[in-house]
């Protein structure tokens, strides 16, 4: 088994970029700290995400439930009071 990793692209919201920011992607074991043999030369940067669509439809739903939510716990403690 290969100690490389090729496809960290399908694993996060990477695209290859050309440049010269590139590094090596490697895997390590746990309790070895050095590793023999170099990683896959790469170049990844940022890129948008699906749910980076989603974002404000996420905000809007979460303020929604928080403002009910802390409507009712109003209602319900003045109530006792």
């Amino acid at each position: 088994m290969s100690d490389r990793v090729e496809g960290a692209s399908s694993v996060y919201c990477l695209r290859p970029l050309g440049g010269s920011s590139s590094c090596y992607i490697t895997n390590t074991t746990a309790g070895y700290e050095s590793m023999s043999a170099y990683g896959t030369l790469v170049s990844y940067g940022p890129l948008p995400c699906p749910i980076d669509d989603y974002i404000p439809y996420m905000i809007l739903g979460v303020s929604g439930f928080g403002f009910f939510y802390l409507r009712r716990n109003k209602s319900l403690t003045t109530n006792f009071l």
